[in-house]
């Protein structure tokens, strides 16, 4: 039981370290100048770290991340109300899409068209729906709330990263990388369904650089 208990532990810090490392990188590299990151690679990394792991794991997973997470807001500048708020959405995020997941162990998978359509159902719009609504919520709640713009943006970073690189980390964790190149013309149409989310979602809220302005 110690012998689990300890590489349980180094699993947990593993993954916070590389939450927080590409939390940093994004933060730092890919805003662009606005409020919300452009690429957001890290909660895939969390989903996948849970899915593969006992459910008793599960707090030390998520712990570590949560200090990683909190650790990149702050020190890539941003406020602590707005750090609090992006930490309680990403990490709901990545829970509810894990529970998910873990309710149908092959939708990782792709080996059918009923386990694709499930795994994009969760990663590409169940789980960062839930985690726009509740980072809205919580950036409501501290006082400095997200435009309809960046909530937008938002959705549709989540659900790229997650439709995107989870099922690269996972094959690539699993040695099946060979098997999800087979399969890649059915990520390839979820993901070009993603990428438009995105640019339309730029493209929303006409008003929102004027309410920034003044």
């Amino acid at each position: 039981m110690g012998g689990e208990t300890k590489l349980d532990f180094q699993r947990a810090l593993l993954v916070g370290v590389g939450y927080g490392l590409l939390a940093f990188g994004a933060l730092s590299v890919t805003r662009f100048g606005a409020t919300v990151e452009s690429i957001w690679i890290c909660n895939a990394l969390l989903v996948w770290a849970l899915t593969t792991a006992r459910m008793g794991q599960w707090p030390l997973l998520v712990a570590a991340s949560a200090i990683a997470h909190v650790v990149a807001h702050l020190v890539a500048g941003d406020a602590l109300p707005l750090t609090f708020a992006a930490l309680v959405g990403d990490m709901s995020e990545c829970l509810l899409a894990a529970y998910l997941l873990r309710r149908h162990q092959a939708a990782l998978s792709f080996a059918t068209r009923a386990c694709t359509f499930y795994f994009l159902l969760v990663c590409g719009l169940a789980a960062p729906l839930a985690s726009s609504i509740i980072v809205w919520a919580a950036t409501w709640a501290v006082g400095a709330p997200l435009g309809l713009r960046e909530v937008s943006v938002w959705f549709s970073v989540d659900a790229l990263a997650l439709v995107l690189f989870l099922p690269i980390i996972s094959a690539i964790a699993q040695g099946r990388w060979r098997d999800l190149k087979g399969k890649f013309w059915r990520l390839a149409a979820a993901e070009r369904g993603v990428v438009e989310r995105l640019l339309m979602a730029f493209a929303a809220d006409p008003f929102y650089e004027r309410r920034s302005r003044d």
